[in-house]
């Protein structure tokens, strides 16, 4: 008797759902959460919805044994007949000669054997056979390793492992942003998104380059600058709440979006952000520097969420502001000590990726860098390198 029938197709079915619906819920609970945990969950949940039913039809099945008590059938008793003999004066039938014989003699005659011939598998098999071998090309692809990764990246990366599938595009050099990377690579294809990009890394020679394909008006280039300074704004923060709008529902309006100007139309989140992006670099404007040098300056912002959303755009604000100086944005974080951004000076427009991967936490590229955590105790160490790192000597200090 064939293991793959119909119920035992649909309890596969079944099984299988349940484990991706389960999937999907903690997906949807982890929304918040990086990228690599909810791609480890879909992976977990996808290999347990292969696994699972291979290992239904493979194990033994396991059943409570039930007792079953079945009422009895009556049992019928009849009179004795009349002409039934006592059980005493009964006598056995006697047997022939011819009788004993027969049934002592061995069988002469072989048994002819039965033949089944060929059909097809039944539909339910047929299923688990294209299921097995679906499950096998995917799990391939999850344990071998045959899925393909591209890496962009203008940051500097350090020593990339190295695997047939890992193809990296890594350039830190000044003037550039990942995007520009992606749009090498993409040939142009959504160029208009990279000059909105380079404006976000405040790069706004490289944005007027990659403009000059597109054949745009004065009005829609700051258009472009506006979008791209607004969603860098929306990047900062140590925290989801810090923020204007949450990345991942940024992203959810964005994506539909081959168009930055039909984005910017039928979108009103850009109004929000722009307003507070201009209401939290107005802060900035009472707070003096804590530390000047020759040719750098050090800023300590109160610990405040505005603080956190701004540091990235103050920091670019004081670069093109003082392009002669180098510019250090620190901001308290939740362990006690700073969140770190620096700026070189525009005219040098290298060693900030340098100074900063002096720190544990910390990296970038030329022109901009930054140290997820400074501890409070390294302050003193991480101005006296700074100072070194743009050849300046202090003329101006405050506490």
């Amino acid at each position: 008797m064939s293991l793959i029938t119909l119920p035992v197709v649909l309890d596969l079915v079944a099984k299988a759902t349940v484990i991706l619906a389960v999937t999907g819920l903690v997906a949807l609970l982890l929304r918040r959460a990086s990228a690599s945990t909810r791609h480890f969950v879909w992976t977990l949940g996808i290999i347990s919805a292969l696994v699972a039913p291979a290992l239904t039809v493979a194990l033994p099945r396991w059943e409570l044994p039930i007792v079953r008590i079945q009422t009895p059938a009556p049992i019928q008793i009849s009179a004795p007949s009349a002409a039934a003999a006592p059980l005493h004066q009964r006598q056995a039938p006697a047997l022939g000669r011819t009788d004993v014989e027969t049934a002592a003699a061995p069988a002469s005659q072989p048994v002819a054997s039965a033949t089944t011939p060929w059909t097809l598998p039944s539909w339910p098999m047929l299923a688990f056979i294209a299921w097995a071998l679906g499950a096998v090309v995917i799990l391939a692809r999850l344990l071998i390793g045959l899925a393909a990764v591209q890496y962009f990246d203008h940051h500097y990366a350090g020593d990339l492992p190295c695997h047939a599938g890992l193809t990296a595009t890594i350039d830190p050099s000044p003037g550039v942003c990942t995007a520009m990377l992606v749009d090498r690579y993409l040939g142009g294809k959504r160029r208009i998104w990279a000059v909105v990009a380079a404006f976000g890394d405040n790069l706004p020679d490289a944005a007027r380059e990659l403009a000059q394909t597109l054949a745009l008006s004065d009005e829609r280039f700051a258009e472009l600058r506006e979008l791209g300074e607004n969603l860098a704004y929306n990047a900062y923060g140590e925290k989801i709440s810090d923020l204007v709008i949450p990345p991942a529902a940024l992203y959810e309006l964005m994506h539909r979006y081959v168009d930055p100007f039909q984005f910017l139309r039928s979108e009103t989140i850009i109004a929000r952000l722009s307003k507070a992006r201009r209401d939290d670099l107005a802060m900035t404007s009472e707070i003096d520097p804590a530390l000047a040098f020759e040719n750098a300056t050090i800023y300590i912002l109160p610990d405040a969420a505005w603080s956190r959303r701004v540091s990235g755009v103050f920091s670019n604000h004081l670069a093109n502001r003082f392009p002669d100086l180098a510019h250090a944005v620190l901001t308290p974080n939740a362990q006690g000590g700073y969140t770190v951004s620096v700026r070189a000076p525009a005219a040098v427009r290298t060693g900030a990726d340098a100074l900063c991967r002096q720190f544990m936490t910390g990296g970038g590229r030329a022109e901009a860098a930054g140290i997820n955590h400074l501890p409070r105790e390294a302050l003193p160490q991480f101005a006296r390198r700074f100072e070194q790192a743009f050849s300046g000597l202090p003329n101006v200090a405050s506490p």
